[in-house]
């Protein structure tokens, strides 16, 4: 039972505070985007979903053979539902342009705070240049540590 003077203090609405940084790869890794021009277009894609999924982009950013993503979702939509959507509508967009385009199955998603979200950013916007220091699986090695 709520106390009396609680009773209208609980909180009417869900609040998600926070960010979520998705990684994934094209099927076996294969260099399906090696074109700049189908990587940008793959990213337009990718902002035009998540806005329509309600998502906010921070940063994208598209390589030849993964993607990196920073948003925030709503409190509605679950992570893989999300990914499910931007990489099922993604592929079917660049596969309508003759460009094929195939996803692996899987995704990381990690959950940042704001501060861990502003870093994240910053090393979405550079990839190339972080990739010519350190290769993907790196990244992963390093983000699965405890």
């Amino acid at each position: 039972m709520i106390h009396k003077e609680h009773k209208n203090k609980a909180m009417g609405a869900s609040y998600v505070s926070g960010y979520i940084h998705l990684v994934w790869g094209t099927k076996f890794r294969m260099p399906y985007l090696s074109v700049r021009e189908d990587r940008k277009r793959v990213a337009h894609e990718i902002r035009q979903i998540a806005n329509e999924e309600g998502a906010l982009v921070i940063a994208v950013y598209v390589m030849i053979d993964h993607t990196h993503l920073l948003v925030k979702l709503p409190n509605s939509i679950a992570p893989s539902v999300f990914m499910g959507a931007v990489k099922r509508r993604s592929a079917f967009c660049m596969n309508q342009n003759e460009q094929v385009v195939r996803w692996q199955r899987g995704f990381g998603a990690f959950h940042l705070s704001e501060a861990q979200g502003i870093a994240t950013r910053k090393y979405i916007v550079n990839q190339e240049e972080h990739h010519k220091l350190k290769q993907y699986e790196d990244f992963l090695d390093e983000s699965t540590e405890f």
